[in-house]
């Protein structure tokens, strides 16, 4: 709308409010600070001068940003925020998505079982997942495999994945410890194995495991690697020893408890159950005698053995 000159309000060094200035497009001057003050019909009183002329230095005691402007929000200009509001016609999906959402409760860092199972894991205080979350059974031995030209896979057809051979006895190549998949199309074609690595069986074929152990070095439970050193039971004892039954097997305590009750024993508390046997003169011993009883005390009781000397002490001496 126009200015006329009776809208115009001297008000000398001190700012107007925008209640002073009730109609947009009202203005008051400053003359002395050179400022002209001026109420825009959205309610925000400007102002312009400062020996600056044309540069608004103000809109409601705000200033300008580096670049110049103003930046207002709807309570600068005594304006009302503006709410938004949305209605929402099915929230099935957003239900949903909440219900199979895991609260941060629900995250484990240790594993009690299979009480557990689904449950989303977090990594404990070092930043690892805790030794409770690994199952080592993943991996099952077989059996020892050389793989060679024409064989170099073994036999899947009851093998499970996490199954795998350990390498030995290749020797094709120069160092005479390793050997390259020929097989065109085969899983492992191109691939080097070494004696001592394993070959894995998994969901995705054939795979190869780097290995540092020679399996050769350990003892096998089915026995087919034999020690190659004394055994070091470490002052641990051997249990469940079965009896032996060649020569060169150990024997357990129970067979050897059972052998040596058919020996007489030093303290006399077994008794024999048979004649004693001394051998006879065509079984003598080294130096033409045969066997004897030594170191017989005096019989004291009828059906005691009597020593010799007890024995030519009961002779008179005399003619008959």
């Amino acid at each position: 709308m126009g200015i006329k000159i009776s809208d115009i309000w001297k008000v000398g060094t001190i700012a107007p409010l925008p209640s002073d200035l009730t109609e947009a497009g009202s203005m008051a001057i400053d003359v002395v600070g050179q400022k002209l003050y001026f109420l825009d019909n959205l309610g925000a009183l400007f102002s312009i001068g400062d020996g600056a002329a044309g540069t608004v230095e103000t809109v409601n005691g705000k200033g300008p940003d580096g670049a110049g402007n103003v930046q207002l929000v709807p309570s600068d200009i005594g304006a009302a925020a503006e709410v938004h509001t949305h209605a929402i016609a099915d929230t099935s999906g957003l239900q949903e998505a909440l219900d199979a959402k895991f609260d941060e409760t629900e995250h484990i860092q240790i594993s009690s079982g299979s009480a557990d199972a689904g449950k989303p894991i977090i990594l404990g205080a070092t930043g690892q997942v805790d030794p409770s979350m690994i199952t080592t059974n993943a991996f099952r031995p077989v059996s020892p495999w050389t793989p060679a030209a024409g064989t170099e896979y073994p036999d899947t057809a009851s093998a499970a994945p996490g199954d795998f051979w350990w390498i030995e006895g290749v020797t094709e190549d120069p160092n005479g410890d390793s050997y390259t998949f020929v097989d065109a199309g085969g899983d492992l074609e191109g691939r080097t194995i070494r004696n001592g690595d394993f070959m894995v069986w998994g969901v995705e074929g054939w795979s190869i495991m780097i290995g540092e152990m020679n399996p050769l070095l350990y003892y096998k439970l089915d026995g087919t690697a034999a020690l190659t050193a004394n055994f070091q039971a470490g002052g641990h004892k051997l249990v469940n020893v079965g009896d032996g039954t060649s020569d060169s097997d150990g024997a357990s305590v129970g067979q050897m408890n059972a052998a040596n009750l058919l020996n007489l024993d030093i303290a006399g508390t077994r008794v024999m159950t048979a004649d004693l046997q001394m051998g006879t003169l065509s079984e003598a011993v080294p130096g033409g005698t045969s066997n004897r009883v030594v170191g017989v005390s005096d019989a004291l009781e009828d059906n005691e053995a009597a020593n010799l000397g007890q024995v030519k002490g009961s002779f008179v001496l005399g003619v008959y």
